[in-house]
């Protein structure tokens, strides 16, 4: 680009892990090293997307803890 200047360092990309279980999000950002936890539910999710849009991350990696039931009929016993 001759003759322009970026208004953006050239930043490394992040990478957002998120930890999902009943009541939380747990949060990593890489390289960042940024760790938070918010709850699991609207004010949750609107502040984590928020959060992502400003970082507009490269990947994010989302991980169940597998403890929840399905929603949905419940299984004859």
């Amino acid at each position: 680009m001759q003759g322009k200047v970026s208004s953006k360092p050239n930043a490394a990309p992040v990478y957002v892990g998120v930890d999902v279980c009943k009541e939380w999000l747990d949060i990593h950002l890489h390289p960042l090293g940024r760790d938070l936890r918010l709850a699991n539910g609207k004010a949750g999710l609107q502040a984590l997307k928020r959060l992502l849009r400003g970082l507009q991350p490269a990947s994010i990696v989302m991980e169940g803890d597998g403890q929840v039931p399905p929603a949905g009929p419940s299984q004859p016993a």
